[in-house]
Formats: C-alpha cells, structure tokens, sequence
C-alpha cells in the first residue's frame, strides 16, 4: 500500500511544473555531469569567445565577438581558476535554463489547455534537444533562454498592461543582439507589433509608448556599436563574422569571382590561398587577418553574382535547411534514441506555412490581427530566414533560438485543431 501510495504521490509531483522542473534539472544535471567527464564543453567557438574577453578589458572593440557573452564567461575565468570556472559557466547556464523552463510554463498556460502546456513544457525543458545546449560553452544556451524570457515579457506586458515588463522585454531585446546580431531583425519587428496594438485603449498605448522609445533606444545603441566597429576595422557592422559567412557562402556556392576583384594584391592572395587551402572559413580569417574587413568587404561585393544568382542559392540553402533538424549536442544513448525521433525542419515549416496563412486569414475574414500569433511567427520565421540568408550551413544550430516560439506555435495550432475552428485562438485573449 505504501508503495502504491508513493508511485500515486510521485504521478501528481511529476504532473505539475515542479515535477517538469524537477526533470528538466535531472536531465540538464545529467548532461552537465557527461560534458564534464566524458564529454565535450568547449568547443572550436568557445576560445574565440574568451579572446573577444581579453580584447575587451583592453579597451578595444573585438573584430569577430559582440562583448555579452565574452564579458560573462571571461569575467568569470578571471576570477576563479581552471577548469572550475568552466564548470561554473555550466552550471549558471543551467539555472538560467531552469528559469526559463518556468517562463515557458507560463507562456504555454496562455493555450488553456493543461495537456498541451505540460507537453509543450516536457517536450522544451525536459527531451534533450535544449537541456544539453546548457552544457557547452556556447551562445546557444543563453540565447535560447532569453528568447524565452523575450517573449513572456513581451506577451504579458500587453496582457497585463504593465509597462515595467516591456522594459524588462527591452533589456532582454538587448541582451539577444548583443550576443547574437543575427537578433537585429526583433527590431523592426518590435516597432511593427507595438504598431498593431489598439491604439484607442489608453492602458495599451502605455505600452505602445514605452516599448516604441526601447526599440529606438536599442537600435541606436546597436547603430552605435557598429559605427565604432566602422571607425576601427572600417565595416559598419556589430562583428566581422557577417564578412566570414558572406565569403563562405560564395565559394560555396561557386560565386566567389577573384577575376571580378579590383583590388589586385588582395585577388593574388586569394587566388593562392584557394589552391593551398581550400577551407573558406579559414580562407576568410586568412584574408581579412592579411588585408583588413574593408578590404575584404570590397572583394566580396566586386565578385558577387547578380541577384538572380543569389536568390537562388537561397533557394537552394532553403531546401537544406528544411532537411536539417534542431541539434542537440550530447552523443550518449538517450540523447540518440531521443534524436531517432527528432523530425527534419520541413513540420516546423509547415506549422509557420500555417500560421501565415491564419494570420493572413483573419486580417482578411476579421479585419482583426492575432497579436501574440503573429509576434510568436515573426519571431520564429524571422530567425529561419535570417539564418538562411546570413548563415553557411549548420542551419539546426543556427534555428535553435525559433525553437521555444515553434513550441508554442505547434500547441495554438493542436489546440485550434481540438476546438474544431480555424477562427478561434484562446491564446489571444
């Protein structure tokens, strides 16, 4: 009896949030224990990282790194000795995930439906596909979980009419930028979703204000940012790693023309490194390592193709990203049978195909905009096609920050499934 008794008290326990946060710990801690033993949590990125840190304590703009993450591990390197330092970083990312799982909670309640939030919430903090990105030092993890905690801000300011958490929605727009500045896009996304809010209810007009002068805020510090990356290294840009991926994509792609550069010396050097090398990713540190980002900048838009050309290596990269699948990065058994079952892209495609549709639906039937679905598709879309646009290949990694909104995306669609309705979205009131 007391053993039915205990199986019938650990049923409730792992059927509530504690009990998803309970198992996401064990499986973060397990993943955490595996990297640190057996495994692999630094990668061939992670030393970049703790170079930008170096850079950055000695007054310069670092040429590769936006300063968010550097400034949080090599700040803790400093201070406490190897390898403990890194098994702090770990762990940290492993409570900022933890949190996350509870935002995400939070956000999937908004669905009212209990099945579909545990599930969501089991499927995002639970199977391994996010808890392992906590255990490499990576952008991965923090990005993923700030995004989360972008997008609660964000919903629940408008829900609740609080302006203080569009300002907390703000510094966490910030914070994602300035790890990642494939991020820009939220921006003028931001700017289009206070647009759309009911601009005759004063409570929201609050919000409107409020997080209208954030995005402006952010983007000018962003403009700023790149301006002294312009005065030191000579490209407008947050990071020189747009340069990298721009020629990566070309000699991929076969549109890398070096007859096409004017700058002769440079044309040379890259004619020569092609035949001895061979490796566009080392290829473009070499060259801009050698003549400078301006330089290198002028020799990709001197051999670019035309558009034409470029639309459809887009195309092309679309079709493989659609095969690719959100990664995970520990290889141990459960984290292999768990990956067996990972589907490709292509669902997650289809969900947004979806979404784009019902949004576009209910403009045209409603002449009503679904405000949070469309953030929620804005957010994830705009990440895919940023990534598709801007990235070289590794599409599931490059994905990884959508994932948290695909989530919720999927469960308002299962939902509108279940209600029989392709009108009806409880998770907009």
């Amino acid at each position: 009896m007391k053993t039915k008794a205990l199986k019938n008290r650990l049923s409730q326990f792992l059927g509530t949030e504690k009990g998803l946060l309970a198992m996401s710990a064990i499986v973060a801690l397990y993943a955490f224990v595996y990297q640190i033993t057996i495994g692999e949590y630094i990668y061939t990125d992670t030393e970049s990282y703790f170079q930008a840190y170096e850079s950055l304590t000695n007054g310069n703009i670092d040429i590769y790194r936006t300063p968010t993450y550097p400034l949080f591990i090599g700040s803790i390197r400093a201070i406490i000795a190897e390898p403990y330092c890194y098994i702090i970083i770990l762990l940290i990312q492993i409570i900022i995930f933890l949190f996350s799982v509870h935002f995400f909670y939070r956000l999937t309640g908004l669905i009212k439906n209990t099945q579909i939030a545990y599930w969501l919430t089991f499927i995002y903090g639970v199977v391994h596909i996010i808890p392992t990105w906590t255990t490499v030092i990576l952008t991965e993890s923090i990005s993923i979980s700030v995004s989360v905690f972008y997008i609660y801000y964000t919903i629940f300011a408008v829900k609740t009419k609080r302006p203080s958490k569009i300002w907390k929605s703000i510094i966490c727009l910030l914070i994602l930028i300035m790890i990642r500045p494939s991020f820009i896009y939220l921006v003028p996304m931001s700017f289009f979703i206070y647009i759309i809010l009911d601009w005759r209810k004063k409570e929201e007009r609050k919000i409107i204000y409020n997080g209208l002068l954030g995005s402006i805020i952010i983007a000018t510090i962003f403009c700023g940012y790149c301006y002294q990356m312009k005065k030191s290294n000579g490209i407008f840009s947050p990071s020189a790693i747009s340069l990298v991926n721009n020629y990566w994509i070309d000699r991929n792609n076969g549109s890398f023309d070096t007859n096409a550069i004017k700058d002769i010396e440079l044309k040379v050097y890259a004619d020569s490194i092609q035949n001895s090398i061979n490796i566009p990713y080392s290829e473009a540190l070499l060259i801009i390592q050698n003549f400078g980002c301006e330089r290198m900048n002028a020799a990709i838009n001197d051999s670019r193709k035309t558009i034409v050309g470029n639309v459809g290596d887009i195309m092309e990269r679309t079709f493989k990203a659609s095969r690719d699948r959100y990664k995970m990065t520990t290889r141990v058994i459960p984290c292999m049978f768990f990956e067996m079952f990972t589907p490709n892209m292509g669902p997650y495609f289809l969900i947004l195909a979806i979404f784009m549709i019902y949004i576009i639906f209910n403009i045209y039937k409603k002449k009503y905009i679904p405000w949070k679905s469309s953030f929620l598709f804005l957010f994830a879309f705009g990440c895919i096609i940023v990534s598709i646009i801007g990235g070289p290949s590794d599409f599931g990694r490059l994905f990884m920050p959508s994932y948290p909104a695909v989530l919720l995306l999927t469960g308002i669609l299962i939902q509108m499934i279940k209600d029989k309705s392709f009108l009806k979205n409880e998770f907009e009131e």
